[in-house]
């Protein structure tokens, strides 16, 4: 294969750069490609004579983030994590980590062409990565995205199972003070959905959980079309036990399974050590066929007190602790939507390479209109194009495409955007005004009235996202005056359309009736519950 003079070009300047910086330490043979942050280089380190990999961060990137990453490679050293070499500056003043060089596939890859693993693979890949925690842990770190896409199978072997990324780990004396949202929906830990501070190890054993469940039945325990729906799953709902959905798993794997994913961390594994030594009994047993040491749970996995779902704080008290800090953001269950809303914001910033977008973020073909945004979004939107009122009051709004922050202008053209019959433009707009109202921007009597008119006009056009949060908002505790039957009814509309966050909603919301709900309110929304339980199977109505 040929080089381009584009190619050849910047692997000169790369390996001046490194010549430069490593005393030529490291020979550069390839660019391996973009990553998150910059680019990866294929390098001989002639010290060694072993393959490794250079990530060089451009000048836009988080310097701070990726030295952060470095330095806490550097005080690792386990077979099953990706071995740190080194770090420093180029010459140019880029930070750069050199790690080992690995050949293989991501276990989500690997499932995702082959489908689960066997029983026997599945839990030697638990305990190795158990050990990497273990290691990681009694270092003081905690990975915080531990992830299929995060577990490189090297060489394509289970038993080479690596842990790599550690571009959000923090250290445990970092966690008591930071309180952010960070990971990947789905494999988070409801105490980080719910943005808790004094954060420990037991989010990565719920997140090796995650893994163990869909390593074993090839699906994650918390699925859902969109993001929301993944929060909802993960906050209010137990994923059907593994022993349901693969046949032949013996007792005590489900039993620690079912531990991991225990939504309370005190009725999780104790440790990550706890939790390599419950899997190597087991594979142990699996080895020798000893039957009776795979029946029921083992030494270190918790007899839970009350079924899994009961264990969970209450959407009460998790409201009540989200008042306490006054955080002026409520979460947990008690506002799904605002989670969501806060964790999608957080992971573009903080992960980008996740790939997730800020609430309703424009999508759709590359026009004139996103590559003129002071212009041509705004002429198409006066002409009565509703998407081209969405992106220019979002990119207004939210301060993106080179656009500055200007909220006035942002809420006006997503208004216009919503009138015209753009759902994901009322939701946005519906929410801006909440928060206007909120932080003084506009007199709350102006702004509250036109953000239940415009949320209940993108519920009207059929846009379900609307119809929950304005659900929500009528209920008790809400920004919007409490009216709990138009909550509900509300609510109900959204799970009639097939909203899964909304129809979990409404049934809590029904039974726990903590906003006076009339009986005939409480009656429709079981009624819809029951129709939503009956033609949705993913919500998993048995209980």
């Amino acid at each position: 294969m040929s080089l381009s003079d584009q190619d050849a070009l910047r692997l000169r300047a790369a390996a001046a750069a490194c010549v430069d910086t490593f005393d030529a330490r490291f020979e550069i043979l390839r660019d391996a490609g973009a990553g998150g942050m910059g680019r990866v280089y294929e390098a001989v380190d002639r010290d060694t004579d072993r393959r490794v990999a250079i990530k060089v961060v451009d000048k836009v990137a988080d310097h701070a983030r990726f030295v952060a990453e470095a330095e806490i490679l550097e005080r690792l050293d386990h077979e099953a994590i990706v071995a740190y070499v080194r770090h420093g500056a180029t010459a140019a003043g880029d930070p750069y980590l050199v790690m080992d060089w690995l050949v293989g596939d991501t276990l989500a890859a690997r499932l995702a062409a082959h489908g689960p693993l066997g029983v026997a693979e599945a839990v030697e890949l638990g305990e190795r990565l158990a050990s990497a925690l273990a290691h990681a842990h009694a270092a003081g770190v905690v990975h915080r995205d531990l992830k299929p896409s995060n577990v490189l199978l090297v060489d394509g072997a289970v038993a080479r199972a690596t842990l790599i990324d550690f571009g959000v780990a923090k250290t445990a004396r970092d966690l008591t003070h930071t309180g952010q949202l960070v990971g990947t929906p789905g494999y988070m830990a409801p105490e980080q959905v719910r943005g808790e501070r004094d954060l420990d190890g037991r989010v990565d054993l719920f997140a090796l959980g995650c893994v163990l469940y869909e390593a074993l039945s090839g699906r994650a325990p918390f699925d859902g079309a969109e993001v929301m729906e993944i929060l909802a799953r993960l906050l209010l709902e137990d994923p059907r036990p593994i022993a349901d959905l693969v046949p032949g798993v013996p007792a005590r794997l489900a039993a620690l399974v079912g531990a991991l994913l225990a939504k309370d961390a005190a009725h999780r594994v104790a440790d990550a050590p706890a939790t390599r030594d419950e899997l190597a009994a087991i594979r142990a047993a699996l080895a020798a066929g000893d039957d009776q040491a795979l029946a029921g749970r083992g030494p270190h996995v918790p007899v839970p007190s009350a079924p899994l779902h009961e264990l969970a704080p209450t959407v009460d008290e998790r409201a009540g602790r989200a008042r306490r800090r006054r955080t002026g953001l409520v979460v947990g269950a008690a506002a799904v939507v605002a989670v969501a809303i806060a964790v999608v914001v957080m992971i573009s910033v903080l992960a980008g390479s996740n790939g997730e977008r800020a609430p309703g973020h424009p999508t759709g073909a590359d026009n004139a209109c996103t590559k003129d945004v002071g212009t041509g979004c705004a002429a198409r939107c006066a002409a009565g194009d509703a998407e081209a009122c969405f992106r220019d009051g979002y990119n207004a709004y939210y301060g993106r495409e080179g656009r500055p922050v200007d909220l006035v202008a942002g809420i006006a053209q997503l208004a216009r955007g919503c009138e015209l019959g753009h759902g994901p433009a009322c939701l946005t707009v519906g929410i801006g005004l909440l928060r206007a109202a909120e932080n003084g921007h506009r007199p709350p009597q102006e702004a509250l009235p036109l953000a239940e008119k415009l949320l209940a006009h993108g519920c009207e056009i059929g846009y379900a996202q609307a119809c929950r949060r304005l659900g929500i908002e009528l209920l008790a505790g809400g920004k919007l005056p409490a009216a709990p039957d138009r909550g509900l009814d509300f609510l109900g509309k959204a799970c009639a359309k097939d909203d899964s966050a909304g129809c979990i909603r409404l049934r809590d919301e029904s039974r726990l009736d903590r906003g006076g709900a009339s009986p005939a309110a409480r009656e429709r929304a079981a009624a819809v519950w029951g129709d939503a339980c009956r033609r949705l199977p993913r919500l998993n109505c048995r209980r």
